[in-house]
């Protein structure tokens, strides 16, 4: 999504009705996630809390500090009035590696916030929230998600 240019990225061009739409269809959630309004209501209603504001960081946010590491393009990625960051994916199909990939994500988040010299306890507050539309079965694995929305 590239909330500057108020455009969505997908993959398919196949024309479906409105009236059919879903959350997890790309060219819907990227208009939901553009419409500030509708992006600050869907937080809350994820993680039923009050939000006083959210403020659109970057559109389509890369994480890309390394010569050789992987790196990772945030679909949305916002704040909110008390600093804390949210990461809003739409997982449209099971690789497996969800967990791990939320994992990952968290890391690289929180690698640009603290300095040397700082303190860990300086790491704002962040949220990774998978929006998806399968099911994802955990054995014996602890990722550390309360906030996954199944669509």
């Amino acid at each position: 999504m590239d909330i500057e240019s108020n455009k969505c990225y997908t993959n398919s061009r196949k024309k479906v009705p409105y009236e059919e739409l879903t959350l997890s269809n790309d060219f819907l959630f990227c208009k939901v996630m553009q419409d500030k309004a509708l992006c600050k209501h869907l937080l809350e209603l994820i993680l039923d809390c009050e939000i006083e504001d959210i403020v659109y960081q970057e559109s389509q946010k890369v994480f890309d500090d390394t010569i050789d590491g992987k790196s990772i393009r945030l679909d949305v990625y916002i704040k909110d009035d008390k600093h804390t960051i949210y990461d809003i994916e739409m997982q449209t199909s099971n690789t497996k590696d969800l967990p791990k990939r939320s994992r990952y994500y968290h890391s690289c988040i929180d690698r640009g916030q603290v300095e040397k010299g700082q303190y860990y306890g300086e790491l704002k507050e962040r949220q990774h929230i998978p929006l998806k539309k399968f099911v994802l079965k955990i054995k014996n694995y602890f990722c550390g998600m309360n906030s996954i929305l199944f669509l």
